[in-house]
């Protein structure tokens, strides 16, 4: 019978500490029950002070003269910890998730009146983290979104009726993709405005009588020198040869005049020059019987 004693009082002596430890853990959370005028919210808060410092990155939950509110980076109250359920007038379950110390964490779910999915999303850091997706009130999926760190980034699926849209983020902001060109495309294009310009490009109308009659367009040297020396010489030239020079053919060397073809170096030149003077200053001395 002692045996049986000793062995039961320590049973007793050893579940007696569970017991008060357990008394303690369920002093420091406190449930709390939250009333709107369309809502019911049941809740547990951390009744003791955090140690820790708020993380001015995270978006805290948190409870103080019967009402919960949200601060990025801050709180001033009892922080939500553990599980949060949302309920309607007609207590039927609206949304569900659980928090760790004020942040969301894990799972959350939120359903229509008719009791249909409405969203579901993975909290991390009380920050959306990997797919999450929307739905109908009919219960048909709307779309899957791709989260990092609370912002969109990847690709998004959208589904309509008939379609299905694929659009893709990065850091939040949407990717539009730009349409590549090609070379040919690119000439086409230049080939197209040259064109247009052409197109668009008025005439003056004396600008219109030169292209017609010839005038004002340039000529070649050897055009030219052609009927400068026609001129001089007082050879008629036609007026279709001076309304259109460009007709005019090159004339061979052979079949110009010997003053073409016997063409003097400035040296030669000089010196029949200076013979020429030389001859007229002795005719100009000699006297008058001497002639």
């Amino acid at each position: 019978m002692n045996i049986l004693g000793y062995t039961f009082t320590g049973i007793i002596m050893v579940l007696l500490p569970i017991k008060i430890i357990g008394q303690s853990l369920d002093y420091d959370i406190r449930n709390v029950i939250v009333n709107t005028s369309d809502s019911v919210l049941k809740t547990s808060v951390w009744n003791k002070p955090l140690k820790r410092k708020a993380n001015p990155e995270y978006n805290y939950y948190w409870y103080y003269a019967g009402a919960i509110n949200h601060n990025l980076g801050s709180y001033s109250g009892k922080l939500l910890h553990g599980k949060c359920e949302v309920f309607d007038n007609q207590q039927k379950l609206r949304s569900q998730g659980d928090f760790e110390y004020g942040i969301k964490k894990g799972n959350w779910y939120r359903w229509y009146q008719n009791g249909n999915m409405q969203f579901y999303g993975y909290f991390k850091n009380g920050l959306l983290e990997g797919n999450a997706k929307t739905y109908t009130a009919e219960g048909n999926l709307s779309s899957l979104l791709k989260y990092n760190k609370g912002k969109l980034d990847g690709k998004s699926y959208f589904f309509l009726k008939d379609t299905t849209i694929v659009r893709k983020y990065r850091d939040g902001k949407e990717v539009i993709k730009r349409k590549k060109t090609s070379k040919k495309n690119i000439t086409k294009k230049v080939d197209e405005k040259k064109e247009d310009d052409k197109k668009q490009i008025a005439v003056p109308v004396s600008q219109q009588k030169q292209i017609k009659t010839g005038e004002g367009i340039k000529k070649k040297w050897w055009q030219f020198s052609f009927l400068k020396r026609k001129r001089e010489k007082g050879t008629e030239i036609s007026p279709s040869v001076e309304n259109n020079p460009k007709s005019i053919k090159p004339i061979p060397k052979q079949q110009l005049g010997s003053e073409v073809t016997a063409k003097k170096k400035w040296w030669q030149f000089s010196f029949l020059r200076r013979k020429k003077v030389e001859e007229k200053d002795k005719t100009m001395s000699l006297p008058a019987n001497s002639k």
